[in-house]
């Protein structure tokens, strides 16, 4: 189905390039993406081994896009490219996009990130929406004075807001592989986790002003604003409790321990694990809120107690899962990105040169409003560790564009149709592409140039709760939280560290004894009357005779 919007009116029909396609044709476009993915992971794979500073995985993957589209034009099937994109936008938001988020708050580095947890909610709230003004104003006045395509202020307000959203997925991995500077690298990844969020808040808050824009302009703004604040506050009250709920049914299937199912306690973990964010997604979603908000925090919810009463091999499944998961949803609309390069919706004639180079140089300028003026803010309560010039450029420079910014112009092609809804998706690619194969390209060899690597770590004020260094702003806050979560919720949400089974982990290594036996040595685990029989074993064999150490065996528990 292809969803279209006239007014206040929603109308889905069948698209008619789509009908009548056989079962067997839809295959075959499935098997042609799947086999697209499966060279752009083996490929991402190798550059990653070659050590490549110049080609980082979104923009490889990008690439195979292109390919896959200049291919489907070059065999004259490229207006397959137009029946695959049918009902794209539903599929991302229901399917693609959620395990990008959950993703993303779940394996988050919880420590690095309360320590800047001011800075990161300035930069991704307040940043944001300085950012989209910003490029609101420029795009629309740029119209308005007759240099390009004449945009309507709900219009030049909807891409202001889907171009907000910085895509981090580059900047982490390289950010990562050079042991970039912890401060900076926690503030970006910060950002990048609640950007997203709150750019589709505020491009889904000005499409529903579309409804009253009939009435006064100062009447419209109130009205988008409240909703903007009821939708993100409901979604984050249902994405709480959604976590809470997912984290006491988990500590209350302990009982599982005691009857010796253990096998059967992994299974409902990971089950209710992967049943607790698709609802928290779900249910804001159905009722209007925004189920982006929701499973974001659900994520972190779920992070912070239920996985504290999971063992430590259920942890690492779930983060592979996770990571395995929001790895091809990324892909998949990276590559997709790619083939929508090749078959525009609109001739380049229509917008125009001058838009074209001057909505670049509009959103750099609209991103350094946003770093410049929340580092000058930020930086009165970071007098230990403040956000330097330097770094200051580096973060904006990472402000590469891709999936969510990608997705939403595609619902602009849609609900701005009578308008320039081809101008916003075309000029939103090019940006795009722009960042993938420029920005990206020059950003590892930047980082090396202005030498933003870790530095020694600045005594700071260890929160007795979280242990973390209170070098950020928003001091009072986060030692308040970690007070309430030490000595409230982990007592209500979590079960005693000791009720968690956990395997004794052995690592084995062969020596020679002067009596030339072989033993084990290096032995690693957490459960003490485990290892006290242990350690004792291995001293039976050394200085024992059999019997001590028959004894010693006889009594050791089967999971030791």
């Amino acid at each position: 189905y292809q969803r279209r919007v006239h007014g206040d009116q929603v109308q889905d029909k069948m698209s008619s390039e789509a009908e009548g396609i056989a079962p067997e044709t839809i295959c075959l476009y499935v098997l042609f993406v799947v086999i697209l993915l499966i060279i752009a992971t083996l490929g991402s794979y190798m550059l990653k081994q070659m050590g490549s500073k110049y080609i980082q995985a979104a923009t490889f993957i990008t690439f195979v896009g292109v390919c896959g589209g200049l291919f489907l034009k070059l065999i004259g099937k490229s207006s397959d490219l137009d029946i695959m994109e049918n009902g794209f936008t539903d599929v991302f938001f229901l399917v693609l996009l959620p395990p990008i988020i959950f993703e993303s708050s779940y394996n988050m580095n919880k420590k690095v990130f309360f320590t800047n947890f001011g800075s990161i909610l300035m930069y991704a709230f307040l940043g944001t929406f300085l950012a989209a003004v910003t490029t609101t104003l420029l795009i629309y006045y740029m119209g308005y004075y007759g240099y390009s395509p004449e945009f309507s202020i709900y219009e030049a307000a909807a891409y202001g807001s889907l171009i907000s959203a910085t895509d981090p997925v580059s900047v982490i991995a390289v950010f990562k592989e050079i042991k970039a500077d912890e401060t900076l690298f926690s503030i970006i990844f910060g950002e990048s986790i609640f950007n997203d969020a709150v750019t589709i808040v505020m491009y889904q808050t000005v499409v529903s002003a579309l409804t009253i824009k009939g009435e006064a302009p100062i009447i419209s703004l109130a009205v988008s604003l409240s909703s903007f604040l009821l939708i993100f506050i409901a979604s984050f009250a249902i994405g709480l409790v959604s976590g809470f709920i997912g984290s006491y049914i988990i500590k209350k299937f302990h009982w599982l321990i005691k009857t010796e199912k253990p096998e059967a306690l992994n299974k409902t973990e990971v089950s209710i694990m992967i049943i607790t964010p698709i609802l928290s997604y779900l249910i804001p979603q159905g009722i209007g809120m925004s189920g982006i908000v929701s499973i974001l925090f659900c994520g972190y919810v779920l992070s912070q107690y239920a996985a504290e009463n999971m063992s430590l091999q259920t942890r690492k499944v779930l983060k592979l899962m996770y990571q395995a998961s929001a790895y091809i949803c990324e892909s998949t609309v990276f590559m997709f990105l790619g083939m929508s390069a090749v078959e525009f919706y609109v001739s380049y004639e229509k917008a125009g040169t001058i838009l074209i180079v001057g909505n670049i140089v509009i959103v750099l300028v609209a991103r350094y409003s946003n770093i410049g003026i929340c580092s000058f803010l930020c930086n009165f309560g970071r007098s230990r560790t403040p956000i330097d010039g330097k770094n200051q450029f580096v973060m904006w420079y990472s402000g590469l564009r891709g999936t969510i910014a990608y997705i939403l112009a595609l619902q602009c092609a849609v609900q701005f149709k009578d308008g320039q809804g081809d101008v916003i998706i075309l000029i939103t690619i090019v940006y795009a592409l722009f960042t993938l194969f420029v920005q990206a390209s020059f950003l590892g060899p930047l980082l090396d140039v202005c030498d933003v690597k870790q530095k020694p770590a600045l005594p700071g004020i260890v929160s007795p709760s979280l242990g973390i260094e209170d070098t950020g702003t928003c001091e009072d806050m986060k030692d308040a939280f970690a007070y309430f979560d030490q000595f409230h919720l982990k007592k209500i949400f979590t079960v005693p560290k000791e009720d968690v089974q956990e395997p004794v982990h052995v690592e084995m290594k062969l020596i020679e004894h002067p009596k030339q036996e072989k033993i084990v040595e290096g032995v690693e685990g957490k459960h003490d009357a485990q290892l006290r029989i242990l350690h004792h074993y291995f001293d039976c064999l050394l200085y024992t005779s059999p019997s001590p150490r028959d004894a010693t065996l006889s009594r050791m528990p089967s999971s030791a």
